[in-house]
């Protein structure tokens, strides 16, 4: 009786043990995207920390997105001249892309190199109603890889050149409802390029 009790509390142990050791499931892919689930609204250095609607007329119209094979494509040259938006004189103006949230990763290139006070490109996390950038150092000639997960009750994005990171922004999972990219120009003539590539 005793060998009996020994053998079933060595299964259940063994079985326990099993399930401590076991590999956490991976998350499941992002459903594949859809026109409608990208967000492309206004987006002005001067205000990097705040969401403008799709329609909001003291915003400049300045760059283009366009839906290409297999991704996004942010493009222009400015047309207008420095805007009063808020009161505020506003020169770097463009657009942000925003996607939904899910573990997705990508690659970003530029045919427009990033430079201080013309162009500017951007790493964006959708916190709450607020945004949280940074920026990228962009050249052409290279494919730079992002990626944007959550584990651990954290939402990250993430932007590398090769084993180099160009940028990491995290939130809670709770508080973070997109991420994305952004790009603003300065002065009339100067332009933006930027294709963002999805799975």
């Amino acid at each position: 009786m005793k060998s009996l009790f020994l053998i079933a509390l060595a299964v259940i142990i063994s079985h326990a043990s099993a399930q401590i050791n076991k590999p956490a499931a991976a998350s499941p892919p992002a459903p594949k995207l859809a026109t409608k689930d990208i967000r492309v609204l206004p987006f002005a250095r001067e205000f990097k920390e705040q969401k403008f609607k799709s329609n909001d007329h003291e915003m400049p119209d300045e760059l283009r997105v366009n839906v290409v094979t297999a991704g996004l494509h942010l493009y222009g040259k400015k047309r207008g001249e420095t805007a009063r938006v808020q009161n505020r004189p506003t020169g770097h103006v463009g657009k942000v892309v925003l996607l939904p949230v899910g573990n997705r990763s990508g690659q970003l290139s530029v045919k427009v190199t990033w430079a201080e006070e013309v162009t500017y490109y951007y790493a964006v996390l959708e916190v709450n109603d607020a945004l949280e950038t940074t920026v990228l150092k962009l050249v052409p000639g290279k494919n730079y890889d992002w990626t944007f997960k959550t584990e651990n009750g954290q939402s990250t994005l993430k932007v590398a050149d090769g084993a180099a990171e160009l940028a990491s922004l995290s939130g809670t999972a709770d508080a973070v409802k997109g991420f994305g990219f952004a790009g603003t120009v300065r002065t009339k003539g100067n332009e933006a390029d930027l294709t963002i590539t999805l799975p």
